[in-house]
């Protein structure tokens, strides 16, 4: 994905955000269902460089279609996983 996107993604490893789009808020983690697609996350990815997440779920940028993407700006926390 790094490569089709053209993406700069940190090392972080990130297990959710809470974040606002489209004037609703969002609580995302990776292994829970997306409120709005009903699908898995599988991974939260973030572009420091342009400052862009990706929420990553099977039909969402890991088998087909593109990641949703959410700006920086628009992200009230984030949650790294224990290492």
């Amino acid at each position: 994905m790094t490569s089709e996107l053209g993406a700069a993604l940190t090392d972080r490893k990130i297990f959710g955000l809470t974040y606002s789009q489209d004037d609703q808020e969002y609580r995302v983690e990776v292994g829970e269902c997306h409120p709005a697609t009903g699908e898995i996350v599988d991974v939260i990815l973030h572009d420091e460089s342009i400052g862009i997440y990706y929420l990553c779920m099977r039909s969402y940028g890991v088998v087909r279609g593109h990641p949703i993407m959410v700006n920086t700006a628009s992200v009230k926390s984030v949650e790294l996983f224990d290492d």
